[in-house]
Parts: C-alpha cells; structure tokens; sequence
C-alpha cells in the first residue's frame, strides 16, 4: 500500500487535500519526502510542483510503479498484499482495495488454495499475546505474514519459506534486532502477558 500511495501520487493529484498535506508533514521518512530531497526539492509542501519534479526526476520509478502486479497467483498459491474478497474476478478487483484490507483474517474468509497476505501486523490479531509471528491457517487457506517490522517497536520482518509451489510444508524465519536473553527462573503464566 506505500507502493501504491507514491503510485498515486505520481499519477494524480485526488489524494492532495484529503491526505498528502496532512501525512507528508507527519512522514519524513516516506518514499515521497525522501525523494523530494534527494532531487534537492524543498518545498514539499507544493505538492503540483512537488509531483511535477518527481515526474520529471524519477520517470523510471513511475513506470516500475505503474507495472507492479496487485495480485501474483500461481496453481497453488496468491499473494496479495492485504486481501481479496474471492478468488472470482480478479481481474476485475479495485487496487486499492487489495492493497489495503484490514483485519483480512478476522473477515471469515476461506480459499481453495493459500493466499498469502500481509499489511495488517499479526500482533493485531491477538491483543492479548504479543507475537509477531506469520499466522497460518490451514483450514482457511490464509497465511498472514507482517510481522509489524517498523511499524510496532516489537515488530519483526518475517520470511515465509515455501519450498516448492504445490508443497504446504510452510516454514518461516524472522528478524527482529532485539537482544535475545533468556531468563533463569521459571515464572508462572500471567492472565496478561507483556513485552520485556
């Protein structure tokens, strides 16, 4: 969905008011504010000029942006970044939409065949037990994989292991850079857990 906002900031200047002026100034970590300085453009806040001097800067990144697929499907396997609502019609399916789709897992939905989402952290899911591991329901056919990474000072970046197309044996693997310690004495289960 980041891929997406710069996309649509390129293309069209319908988000300017609604959004762009409010979350530039909040994000100067984002794609747009780092392009803009990397051009040396400093008044980001002149969002047509700012889009016309990213135009005209990065023509290369507008492109790879515009052919970036919403949707890779497989025999087996769809990945989307934050869900589709079936597997009928996806073709025909708002962008958007699929990109950002809160709450996927807790929609019901149910696939004949995995699809793999991420966008909404995993630590979502479950308030009560900070994890920030893939979840992956098997009966459903859904496999959530963000892990929060940036987003949640807890967060992770996880990597979903598939070892061939048709195979379910999914692992995964993650990262975190939190020291990793482990305690001596053995503690009972508290009715809320925390993150240490």
């Amino acid at each position: 969905n980041c891929d997406g906002l710069v996309q649509r900031f390129f293309e069209e200047d319908g988000l300017d008011g609604p959004f762009f002026s409010r979350y530039l100034p909040r994000h100067p970590e984002s794609t747009l504010r780092q392009l803009a300085g990397e051009t040396g453009f400093s008044d980001w806040r002149d969002l047509p000029a700012l889009r016309r001097a990213l135009r005209d800067a990065y023509p290369e990144i507008r492109a790879w942006l515009g052919n970036l697929p919403t949707i890779l499907e497989t025999e087996h396997l769809l990945f989307v970044h934050g869900g589709v609502p079936s597997l009928d019609n996806l073709e025909g399916l708002d962008r958007w939409t699929c990109m950002k789709n809160d709450n996927f897992l807790g929609q019901g939905r149910s696939f004949s065949k995995y699809v793999i989402v991420g966008h909404w952290p995993s630590t979502l899911y479950d308030p009560e037990i900070p994890r920030a591991d893939p979840l992956i329901d098997r009966e459903r056919k859904i496999i959530s994989i963000d892990g929060g990474c940036v987003l949640k000072l807890d967060g992770q970046l996880n990597a979903l292991i598939i070892p061939e197309e048709s195979s379910q044996d999914f692992s995964w693997q993650s990262y975190d850079g939190l020291p990793l310690v482990r305690a001596l004495d053995p503690q009972a289960a508290s009715l809320r857990s925390v993150n240490v």
